[in-house]
């Protein structure tokens, strides 16, 4: 059987279905890996992948390439989790990683899409979102003040400050 969309054969491994034995459980779709930082990764396997050896890449959504190989030599299947390497910065946010046996190319579990950010905006996620949404209301009042200045031809309003609960009552 021919597994074509990736959420088909997400269901199809739950039920281990007669193609890949292994079922990865993280990073699921809420995981978020950070640059710099190493990424986890955890599957379950069946008796039949033991004593095999799984290779692990990692696969950007947007080209549905291959971006990375996680592991640079196969490790045995049945170890069941493995650390990334910190992670290098990724130019897109959604992947997906995919594990599949060594020496059998045509079968892969795939994961979830997940998000790699970059370490450095991490931090402050939050207060950036705040900070661009304040922002960009100031400059719209600032466009709007300036289309009023222009119809009242007063350039001096743009220097009294004072104007601005009269303005807002407009």
């Amino acid at each position: 059987m021919k597994f074509t969309t990736p959420l088909f054969a997400a269901a199809a491994t739950l039920v281990a279905g007669a193609a890949a034995e292994l079922y990865i459980t993280l990073p699921d779709e809420d995981t978020v890996w950070v640059s710099g930082q190493p990424g986890q990764i955890a599957w379950n396997t069946s008796a039949t992948e033991f004593g095999l050896s799984c290779d692990i890449q990692l696969i950007d959504v947007a080209t549905t390439e291959a971006v990375m190989n996680i592991t640079n030599h196969s490790i045995p299947c049945s170890i069941n989790q493995f650390t990334t390497a910190p992670l290098p910065v990724m130019e897109n946010e959604e992947f997906m990683v995919r594990i599949g046996e060594t020496n059998n190319r045509t079968i892969w579990s795939y994961t979830q899409n997940f998000k790699i950010v970059k370490g450095a905006q991490n931090d402050g996620n939050a207060t950036i979102v705040l900070a661009n949404s304040t922002a960009t209301n100031q400059t719209t009042e600032a466009v709007e003040e300036d289309k009023k200045d222009k119809k009242k031809k007063h350039k001096k309003n743009k220097h009294h400050h004072h104007h601005h609960h009269e303005e807002d009552e407009e």
